[in-house]
């Protein structure tokens, strides 16, 4: 698939990419006042490959992977993009002490 981006993206056709997540794609400006990480990659991408790349986001803040998972089929915008990010980031909860060193 990735073969078939780059031939096409050689001849200077666009690339519309989506991302789907939550704050971590959504950049919800709380920790980090910089760019999302989708931003970063069209800027980095439109720079190296020199060509029309959009990056989309459709980000849920505060949902969970279960529900991100179980609603995939239903929130992404199908035929909006060429390809997909989907964002696979699950909080770590420590539910004993972690031991001492």
């Amino acid at each position: 698939a990735l073969q078939c981006f780059a031939h096409e993206l050689s001849k200077g056709s666009p690339l519309r990419i989506g991302v789907y997540g939550t704050s971590v794609s959504a950049n919800n400006k709380r920790e980090w006042n910089g760019p999302s990480y989708p931003e970063v990659l069209q800027w980095l991408l439109r720079a190296r490959l020199k060509s029309n790349v959009s990056v989309s986001t459709v980000a849920f803040p505060g949902m969970s992977a279960d529900m991100r998972e179980a609603c995939l089929d239903t929130l992404l915008p199908v035929g909006s993009a060429d390809m997909y990010f989907v964002e696979e980031a699950r909080a770590v909860t420590a539910l004993a002490p972690l031991p001492k060193a």
